[in-house]
């Protein structure tokens, strides 16, 4: 089993901005490895937290929240609704479309897993000192609000 994957290109230099990406993705392992040792699907948790943000919702909208394909939406909700996590209800501007909203088991469901990843930072943090734990919320909550706004170049190429 692989932990704390770090992927390296010999082609390219090892700048912070990879060795960030690089433990972003060890980190996102790690989390999708644990949650999943304890039962839970990180694709289908994935879209029901998203759901829970954007209620009730027609999965094309979902899908864009997502950023993922429509039938890939689809195919997690519906695995969704045999859980008994979410529901559609028809929508009232499109008699033909229908909106994904939360069930009570779909709340609960949320807080069981907010629970259990808390759990898992909460051991994965236990030794480190509180001003260091307080310092990489910051600077990822600094991260995150930056990946949230628009990119401030388009270009794939390096300068």
């Amino acid at each position: 089993m692989c932990y704390g994957c770090v992927v390296h290109t010999s082609n390219s230099p090892d700048t912070d901005e990879q060795r960030i990406a690089s433990a972003l993705i060890a980190v996102m392992t790690g989390l999708k490895v644990q949650m999943s040792r304890a039962g839970h699907d990180f694709a289908p948790a994935f879209v029901l937290y998203r759901v829970a943000e954007q209620e009730p919702v027609r999965v094309s909208d979902l899908a864009v929240c997502c950023g993922l394909d429509p039938s890939t939406v689809s195919r997690h909700v519906k695995t969704l609704e045999d859980q008994q996590f979410v529901a559609r209800t028809v929508d009232p501007e499109d008699r033909r479309a229908s909106r994904v909203g939360l069930t009570d088991g779909g709340r609960a469901y949320i807080a069981t897993l907010t629970t259990a990843r808390a759990q898992l930072l909460s051991d994965a943090l236990a030794d480190w000192p509180v001003d260091d734990r307080r310092q990489f919320l910051r600077l990822t909550q600094r991260l995150a609000a930056s990946l949230a706004q628009p990119p401030i170049s388009t270009s794939s190429e390096p300068s």
